[in-house]
């Protein structure tokens, strides 16, 4: 790997630490290669961000960015790095995070999964979303507390899905289909990764889009569990139903179940001399809605993005918004209870806001 920049922050408050850290994740200045948040005194509760790019950010283009968070440049220092993988080496530093049931943990920290946790392996590489900032904290500890209600989705979307912690949360509270979105196409290799390591990549589906905007996303294309014949369809999973099976058809069924897209539906027929004919009927791609859809982004796209949003939560579904500092919260509550939904409640972390919304029915 060639020498990376590397700028250091001075010493910050926690708090003000992971608003810089998520300053810097979203500004394209240009894009960061990685970006970590650490603890530098812990009696004083001081922490720093490194955040390493590839080329030189542009300081005037920086300071654009930061300016509106409450940072002037000078926060920031660079310091010119000689050859070697410092993005894996930055992710070293990074301790486990409890979240409730969650442990989320680098490779590294593998030995000190506690006993009755929920483990999350992350190698966060190029994506954001470690479990380290406080709101992916806030959202993690908004599934536990749904999940403890008695919620049970049967289907999720995840905007925004970074490192794809929320993604491997929902899986695993709820064993369900989940489609994960992400504008960054680095973002969702590394989300895949993780996917991998935690064994859900069966179970999410990614697509790289801006938001909710792509056709995946209307039509619900959802990855679905190994078909059986037989075996017993879970809540809101479109199967396909075996009329017979013989190797012919069975053959003529599995092209059709490779190459057709799921909106089609499946219908087999059995006519003729010992022929099998596998007939196909269009279905209409209509989004029905996700009945948990999860966005931990920032303030200003939550609301640009609302109306869009909203047509994707089905009719009684939950919304979890996160990304947005405690002053932002009025703001954004206001764009959805306008639009039908009703606010549930909040988790509060580290300055940042975790906002639980159902939307009527």
């Amino acid at each position: 790997m060639s020498a990376l920049v590397r700028m250091l922050s001075r010493a910050l408050p926690k708090e003000a630490a992971g608003r810089l850290a998520t300053v810097l994740s979203e500004a394209g200045v240009p894009e960061a290669a990685a970006v970590s948040v650490f603890e530098v005194d812990e009696a004083a509760d001081l922490w720093q961000v490194e955040a390493l790019y590839e080329a030189p950010p542009d300081i005037e283009a920086l300071a654009a960015v930061l300016k509106p968070a409450g940072f002037a440049p000078s926060v920031l220092r660079a310091v010119a790095l000689p050859e070697l993988d410092w993005v894996r080496e930055s992710q070293r530093r990074l301790s486990p995070v409890r979240a409730g049931r969650f442990f989320l943990h680098g490779r590294h920290d593998r030995g000190k999964v506690p006993a009755g946790s929920i483990p999350l392996e992350l190698e966060a590489g190029q994506a954001f979303g470690t479990g380290h900032h406080g709101t992916t904290q806030g959202c993690l500890l908004a599934l536990q507390k749904m999940q403890r209600a008695g919620f049970s989705p049967r289907q999720a979307l995840d905007v925004g899905t970074g490192s794809g912690v929320l993604a491997m949360a929902a899986v695993r509270l709820w064993h369900i289909p989940v489609l994960a979105t992400d504008i960054d196409a680095t973002a969702l290799k590394v989300a895949a990764e993780n996917f991998r390591l935690n064994q859900t990549r069966p179970l999410v589906r990614t697509v790289v889009a801006d938001g909710v905007r792509h056709a995946l996303v209307r039509q619900q294309r959802l990855p679905q569990p190994p078909w059986r014949a037989g075996g017993r369809r879970r809540p809101g999973q479109r199967n396909f139903k075996r009329v017979h099976t013989g190797p012919a058809a069975q053959g003529a069924e599995a092209a059709l179940r490779r190459f057709m897209p799921l909106g089609y539906i499946r219908l087999a027929t059995g006519f003729g001399s010992g022929r099998r004919r596998v007939a196909v009927k269009k279905q209409r791609a209509a989004c029905r809605g996700y009945d948990l859809v999860m966005a931990n982004i920032l303030a200003g796209p939550l609301r640009a993005m609302a109306r869009t949003i909203n047509a994707c939560v089905a009719d009684g579904g939950w919304l979890v918004l996160s990304g947005l500092l405690i002053e932002q919260e009025a703001m954004v509550l206001m764009r959805y209870t306008a639009l039908g939904f009703e606010h549930a409640f909040r988790i509060r972390s580290d300055g940042w806001s975790t906002l639980v919304l159902r939307k009527g029915r």
